[in-house]
């Protein structure tokens, strides 16, 4: 099976990183991105469809290669902004403000909602923490592993938590059998 994502973070990848870097931003990454990549992204893309996951971790990953500085800051940021515009609108029902917790233990109800391969496990650690372990991650890259903690962070902040730090313990590109996050709030 061809690992896949929801249309709907193709548009909000596109919307986001044309916000941040100007209207030729993503000319500028397409020039970079295969025929298969250029194709996707040139696309209508209905929110609800599945796309290929190999050309939306390009996008991040170039994006991050061309407008940032190589500590994977523009990953991050394009993955917190896309969290804080879909979570509000799109899925309502993960959201309890002012319970992080609630939405951290949700998680893995979100990922399938979003993602057709891979599983995520949340256990929260107590009030203000929580470790996440993403199994079978297709596709594992730098800039999509940062992409997840910013969105990590973005539903935290949606949620009402403060001070957040998220940061990756263990990866699959560095050995590791999962990719497993911890994040701290308060």
């Amino acid at each position: 099976m061809i690992p896949c994502i929801k249309g709907q973070m193709y548009n909000q990848a596109r919307k986001t990183v044309t916000n941040l870097f100007g209207p030729d931003a993503l000319e500028m990454i397409m020039q970079e991105m295969n025929q298969q990549g250029r194709m996707v992204l040139q696309s209508r893309i209905a929110a609800s469809s599945w796309q290929p996951k190999e050309p939306f971790v390009r996008l991040i990953a170039l994006a991050d290669e061309i407008f940032g500085c190589g500590d994977y800051a523009v990953s991050e940021k394009i993955g917190t902004l896309i969290a804080k515009e879909s979570i509000p609108t799109i899925y309502k029902i993960f959201i309890k403000f002012g319970d992080p917790g609630y939405v951290i233990t949700r998680g893995s109800r979100l990922w399938n909602q979003l993602n057709n391969y891979g599983r995520l496990k949340v256990d929260l650690a107590d009030k203000n923490s929580a470790v996440a372990a993403l199994y079978e991650n297709q596709i594992p890259h730098k800039a999509y592993c940062h992409y997840l903690m910013g969105y990590s962070k973005g539903t935290l902040e949606v949620s009402g938590a403060h001070g957040i730090a998220i940061k990756e313990i263990s990866c699959q590109l560095d050995g590791a059998d999962h990719c497993e996050f911890i994040a701290k709030w308060y």
